[in-house]
């Protein structure tokens, strides 16, 4: 339904603006005739055959019209693979079923595909992402992360009903201008260890790294780090500065605080201090392994123990007993994964 909506408006939500589609096409300009003649002009003075690169000659000449300069830059380049699944398989007209989409879509994170093999020749970017895959990705590989953009899990079967909503139609344009901007923002690389400054997406791929020991555990522990680098320079700004971030980032975030609470909040910023940043259960009172079915697990040595632990960390109260609930899934744990624990854990 469009009811509300004015004529010949299509709304976009993205990034906690609300935009407009003839805003986005407002954006886009006419290639630059100009710079396409120059181009064939001076690929006309190559000591070859004129026009004897075919398609290739024809795709320089085009770019250098999108870019408005006859010297072209291709120095970045990147390949977005947007992986989804269509309803209409249901009526039998491919020679694969939806479970094909999932197991190609993990390859491509593994760069184990024709693709990814070309652009690595190439030193092209492989971009996976998906858009509306119908099922979960357990399988997936780190080589090309995994971008997580899914709309919905597969396009309907448009025999039966529309294959998308007009909302999943403009997300999904939406996303895609997004990643593209994403793709061709300036930035600094990080070519040396040690302290650095990043900006927004190089501090979450450093969270998000898969490539280094530790596992889940490091990961969370440089989260922790890029927290406290942010609550350590934000001491540095001042209350208005601080207020104006939180408007601007506050639509992208989702939380249970207002935003009145957290500009009231950020007013004390500056007496803020971490005074522990380990995980629950802590790693003196957790042990790792695999207990069966349920595959990796972190389990604590006494569910009991840790939550009166916790009470105590919180609120400095000793001598916390916590509820029968709390007593029975600590039974539970204990007896579901005592034959699996390590010898020498407690």
């Amino acid at each position: 339904s469009d009811e509300g909506a004015e004529p010949g408006v299509c709304d976009i939500h993205g990034r906690g603006d609300d935009m407009k589609l003839e805003n986005r096409i407002e954006q886009i300009h006419p290639i630059s005739e100009e710079a396409m003649e120059r181009a064939r002009e001076r690929w006309s003075h190559v000591a070859k055959p004129l026009g004897s690169l075919g398609l290739l000659e024809d795709a320089v000449v085009k770019i250098a019209g999108i870019q408005g300069q006859e010297k072209i830059r291709i120095s970045k380049k990147a390949l977005v693979i947007m992986c989804a699944d269509n309803g209409i398989v249901e009526e039998g007209v491919t020679q694969t079923g939806q479970e094909v989409t999932g197991v190609v879509t993990e390859n491509f994170t593994k760069g184990r595909s024709c693709v990814c093999i070309m652009a690595r020749q190439a030193g092209v970017q492989v971009v996976p992402v998906d858009i509306g895959v119908a099922g979960e990705l357990k399988n997936r590989g780190s080589l090309y992360p995994l971008v997580e953009r899914k709309i919905a899990w597969g396009t309907k079967n448009f025999m039966r009903e529309p294959a998308m909503t007009r909302e999943e139609t403009l997300k999904a344009i939406e996303t895609g201008i997004q990643i593209a901007e994403d793709l061709k923002r300036q930035y600094t690389p990080v070519s040396n260890a040690g302290l650095q400054v990043v900006d927004g997406m190089q501090a979450t791929g450093y969270c998000r790294i898969r490539y280094t020991k530790g596992d889940d555990f490091k990961r969370a522990e440089r989260q922790r780090n890029v927290l406290k680098a942010i609550m350590d320079k934000s001491k540095e700004a001042s209350v208005t500065q601080l207020v104006e971030i939180a408007n601007d980032v506050f639509d992208e975030v989702y939380t249970s605080f207002g935003i009145g609470e957290i500009t009231e909040l950020l007013g004390e910023a500056s007496g803020y201090r971490v005074v522990a940043d380990d995980g629950f259960p802590t790693e003196d009172r957790r042990w790792t392994g695999n207990i069966g079915s349920p595959g990796d697990c972190i389990v604590p040595n006494n569910l009991a123990d840790n939550v009166s632990w916790l009470h105590e960390f919180l609120f400095d109260e000793s001598g916390y007993v916590p509820s029968n609930e709390v007593q029975n899934y600590s039974d539970h744990i204990t007896g579901a994964t005592s034959k699996y624990k390590p010898k020498g854990v407690q």
